[in-house]
């Protein structure tokens, strides 16, 4: 069975149904990976790619199909780029096997049939300088107006409940998980979960101190080995951050 797909990628939504019965009609005329045309104007481009296994990509509402051949030539280790004569090797791999998510946000503050499922009641903060003050200083919800550099404050304070002083330690320090995963305590640094291109920008952000991980801002533990904990925390934060980082996370 053949796993190709012919995507087309269109400027603009047709403007009538005889304009779309005329670009479906040019569809089948057009050879793979070239502009799309409809006369002399081009209306947008096609590519001819496999089905992707889940989480792999695909190009569907890409604008320019440099984007595509970039990320897909980072795929398979290589960064080349337009007006780049040669391109050079960039090994890549998923961020599973590089270390270890924080917990899921219910774990944390979460009500399950009216009782505590988390260990903690999270309490906004009016000053994020406050998070000092704090003996589990969060970081969890987006404020934007406070988030446009890489480094940022915690802005939320996790109040443990009474009786709940162990578990609110374990998701402090890590545990392990009922299904046997090793899940990470308190991170510097920490993933967007909304990543979006306009007001939640940061691919992800590096918290002054360490910090819990919060709903829109889970935390990751990096296993670096032998390296510094604080470069490998600090290097995975610029990479988020690159265009390349950025554009392979979304792809």
């Amino acid at each position: 069975m053949d796993s190709t797909a012919k995507y087309f990628i269109l400027n603009d939504r047709p403007e009538s149904e005889y304009l779309a019965v005329e670009m479906a009609l040019a569809m089948a005329k057009t050879e793979r990976d070239k502009p799309f045309r409809l006369g002399d104007s081009a209306v947008g481009w096609t590519f001819d790619l496999p089905f992707a296994a889940a989480g792999d990509g695909h190009p569907s509402g890409v604008r320019f199909p440099t984007i595509i051949h970039m990320v897909r030539q980072l795929q398979e280790g290589r960064l080349s780029l337009a007006r780049m004569r040669q391109g050079f090797d960039v090994p890549v791999t998923r961020l599973s096997s590089l270390g270890v998510r924080g917990p899921y946000h219910m774990d944390l503050d979460g009500m399950a049939d009216d009782a505590p499922r988390g260990p903690f009641d999270i309490r906004k903060l009016h000053n994020r300088s406050d998070f000092a003050l704090s003996d589990y200083p969060c970081l969890w919800s987006h404020e934007h107006a406070a988030e446009t550099r890489i480094r940022v404050l915690p802005d939320s304070d996790a109040e443990v409940w009474p009786g709940m002083e162990d578990m609110a330690l374990d998701r402090w320090e890590g545990y392990v998980s009922v299904s046997n995963h090793r899940i990470a305590g308190a991170t510097r640094l920490h993933i967007n979960r909304d990543f979006r291109v306009n007001s939640q920008a940061l691919g992800a952000c590096l918290t002054t101190e360490k910090a819990l991980g919060g709903r829109a801002w889970p935390s990751f533990q990096p296993i670096p080995g032998d390296d510094a904990p604080l470069l490998w925390e600090q290097a995975l934060a610029v990479w988020l951050n690159t265009t390349p980082g950025i554009a392979a996370r979304w792809w």
